[in-house]
C-alpha cells in the first residue's frame, strides 16, 4: 500500500518541505530500487502559488507571487487545493475543505507549514480602520491601495504621518522604502513626502 507525506502550507517551508521529500524519494529509488516503497508527496494549500512574503514591504506587491503548477507537476507533487480544517492524529488523517466539499485524506508524515499572520487586537479603537500589514499579499495590496490614493485626501498632518510598528527586519525595510514611495505617488508634492520622512 502507498505512503502519503502531506504537507500543509505551499509557502517557502512547504515548497521545500514538498521538493526534498521527492528528492530523498527519488535517490531511494535509484539506490535501492527492490526495496522502495510508493511514497506520495502531497501540497494542500488554499493557492499553488508562493508569495515572495520577506519583500511584501516593497512596491507592486501584487506581482510578488510565482505560479507552482508547473513545478509540482514536474516533481511530482501533487497539489491539492484547499483548507485543512482538522487534524486527526490518532488515526493520522486530515479533514480538508474545498470548493465547498470536505474529503478525508489518510497520512503517514504530516508536515505543518501553513505560516502565520497578525492578528489585531479587538480592544483598540481604531485600530482595525487604520493600520495595514504587510505579512500577507492582501493585506500588502490593501497598504499600496491606500498610498497610492492619499493625493485624493485633503493633505493634513494625520495624512502626512505614517507610524511602522515594529522594529524588526520588515519593519526596518519598510520604514526605510516609504519615503522613496511616496515621493514617486503623483500628486503629493514634494514637502508631503519629505514630511513622512
Amino acid at each position: 500500500m502507498a505512503k502519503r507525506i502531506i504537507i500543509v502550507g505551499a509557502g517557502f517551508a512547504g515548497l521545500m518541505s514538498a521538493l526534498a521529500a521527492k528528492r530523498l524519494i527519488n535517490i531511494t529509488l535509484q539506490q535501492t530500487p527492490e526495496s522502495a516503497e510508493e511514497i506520495e508527496v502531497a501540497v494542500i494549500a488554499p493557492d499553488d502559488k508562493l508569495v515572495v512574503r520577506p519583500r511584501l514591504y516593497e512596491e507592486n506587491v501584487a506581482a510578488m507571487s510565482e505560479p507552482l503548477f508547473e513545478l509540482f507537476k514536474t516533481t511530482g507533487v501533487r497539489f491539492i487545493q484547499g483548507s485543512v480544517q482538522s487534524i486527526n492524529v490518532e488515526n493520522q488523517q486530515v479533514i480538508v475543505n474545498a470548493a465547498r466539499l470536505s474529503s478525508t485524506l489518510s497520512y503517514d508524515h504530516l508536515i505543518l507549514a501553513a505560516g502565520s499572520h497578525n492578528i489585531l487586537p479587538a480592544d483598540v479603537p481604531g485600530l482595525k480602520e487604520h493600520t495595514f500589514a504587510v505579512d500577507h499579499l492582501e493585506r500588502a495590496v490593501q497598504l499600496e491601495t491606500h498610498l497610492k490614493n492619499l493625493p485624493s485626501i485633503q493633505a493634513t498632518s494625520a495624512r502626512n504621518t505614517v507610524v511602522v510598528c515594529g522594529g524588526g527586519y520588515t519593519g526596518l525595510e519598510l520604514a526605510a522604502e516609504l519615503p522613496g514611495r511616496l515621493a514617486k505617488i503623483p500628486g503629493l508634492g514634494k514637502q508631503d513626502a519629505r514630511h513622512r520622512h
